[in-house]
């Protein structure tokens, strides 16, 4: 597998010359391909953003909300808030098409220190926090059936699967993008079938005149501006994903036109459909039935579905089957464009000669989630998550508006109403900083990551610490190495 850096960014391409005289003559220039069109942005996206959060926050949000009614306000401001944050991406990616996404962003408006800790606070918080909850959530679904007399299914069980989903994932993305995008799609339609079975069920349960829990929706709402800003961290962590296209705009065809339309259309499709899935969920479950299940559509359908209610599990499965897929195919592409800066290890920006996908930045993308599957603590992982995710989206939507003030007359083939951003910055700021009264040790371990990220820039990119450099030169050449013993042996067989 000869790899080579892309055209941009630092120079990292290999030299087969001091490998093998046979694979020099089969170095060339490798770059990202643009093979991604509206449709397969649209599953990327839908796909990325409907995981496991819609079936694992539903509880939490009920349980600081207080009551029916404000769990749904609370997913409805959700969706609106996602969509003018969808909207300033929108803008930002047509204005700097290059991958990488926030990071990218965050770099050219503010430099180098805040986009190296976005790079890290993903390496290090969102993007195996968030990986982690999704795969225990699919290990749980999956397994549960097979334990239907027990509490839950075994500890060592769930990791297990979750591990073997991970790798499994891994080789898909790594393959290629034309092998991902098609499983993406796949179990888009897979999830959004089994989103539609659920939603027809509640709203069938409503039409036979069972309103119960709708009787009194406002009851018990909490009046705790901190509890309700609590209630964000679920709900933005189970919108999360509507950014994940910008992260990869150098594969997206046509970026001016597919990148908005794709995020505009997936961000208005996705919230119609969280709405009304806790409509149904309410309709059918009383809260304290909601509250007392980890599983809350397994719940759903063992009510409903009768002796087919294991299929429920099945769908659910899929949908965070592809919420991961996209996450780790999108993602990846951060981990090249930091290293393409020299923010990252520089193996990362190596690109696969026959594939075309970042190889190494994938592999480097599941090492962190296969040490947090083994927590078990759902609720902290949310915490440290949402509040890294919040922070550094607060800082991309000031990148947005120091480029709106200090460069005015730049080219922006779509340019937004400005009342986007500033909704978007306000509702920022309240679930980004309130939450720190109701969760302080949480949200400390998240600033603490923070703190030890400028520790890391200082030593290892200001101060371009010897010994650091020289491991992450040999970590490169290895790379190097490895991959064209690989092709080597295949090419003599």
């Amino acid at each position: 597998m000869d790899l080579n850096a892309s055209s941009e960014g630092p120079e990292v391409g290999v030299n087969a010359k001091n490998i093998s005289n046979k694979s020099e003559s089969r170095t060339e220039l490798v770059e990202l391909k643009r093979e991604v069109g509206l449709w397969n942005g649209v599953g990327i996206t839908v796909g990325s953003m409907i995981g496991s959060g819609i079936f694992v926050s539903p509880g939490t949000v009920l349980k600081y909300s207080g009551s029916i009614g404000m769990s749904l306000i609370v997913w409805v401001l959700s969706g609106l808030m996602s969509m003018c944050g969808a909207m300033c991406y929108a803008e930002l990616g047509t204005m700097i098409p290059k991958s990488g996404g926030e990071y990218t962003y965050i770099l050219e408006a503010f430099g180098n220190i805040p986009a190296f800790l976005n790079v890290w606070t993903a390496v290090a918080i969102v993007s195996p926090a968030g990986r982690a909850v999704s795969l225990l959530a699919f290990a749980t679904y999956v397994l549960q059936p097979l334990f239907p007399d027990c509490d839950g299914p075994p500890f060592w069980a769930v990791r297990l699967v979750a591990l073997a989903l991970l790798c499994f994932l891994g080789y898909i993305n790594y393959s290629g993008i034309k092998m991902s995008t098609r499983l993406q799609n796949a179990l888009t339609l897979v999830k959004l079938l089994a989103l539609l079975v659920i939603i027809v069920i509640g709203i069938v349960h409503l039409a036979g005149g069972n309103t119960e829990n709708y009787q009194e929706p406002m009851a018990g709402t909490s009046t705790s501006p901190f509890s309700i800003a609590t209630t964000f961290y679920s709900t933005t962590f189970s919108y999360g994903g509507w950014e994940f296209l910008n992260n990869m705009t150098e594969e997206v065809k046509n970026p001016n036109k597919i990148l908005p339309r794709t995020i505009v259309t997936s961000v208005a499709i996705v919230t119609v459909i969280y709405v009304l899935i806790n409509i149904a969920y309410f309709a059918v479950l009383t809260p304290s039935e909601i509250l007392s299940s980890s599983a809350v559509a397994v719940t759903f359908g063992n009510q409903k579905l009768g002796i087919i209610a294991w299929t429920i599990s099945i769908f659910v499965a899929c949908s965070i089957f592809g919420s991961l897929n996209g996450g780790i195919m999108t993602f990846s592409r951060v981990l090249y464009a930091g290293a393409r800066e020299g923010h990252l290890p520089k193996c990362f920006s190596l690109v696969h000669i026959n594939n075309k996908t970042p190889g190494v930045a994938i592999i480097a993308s599941l090492i962190g989630s296969s040490v947090v599957i083994f927590a078990n603590d759902y609720a902290s992982i949310l915490a440290y998550l949402s509040f890294a995710m919040n922070l550094m989206n607060l800082l991309c939507v000031l990148a947005f508006l120091w480029f709106r003030y200090n460069q005015p007359e730049r080219h922006r083939p779509i340019k937004v109403w400005f009342g986007f951003p500033a909704v978007y910055l306000v509702l920022n700021i309240f679930i980004t900083i309130f939450p720190i009264i109701e969760q302080p040790t949480e949200i400390a371990t998240a600033a603490a990551i923070l703190v030890l990220g400028l520790l890391v820039y200082y030593l290892a990119i200001y101060k371009k610490n010897e010994t650091i450099g020289r491991c992450m030169d040999k970590v490169y050449y290895l790379c190097q190495m490895l991959f064209l013993c690989v092709e080597e042996e295949k090419s003599d067989k």
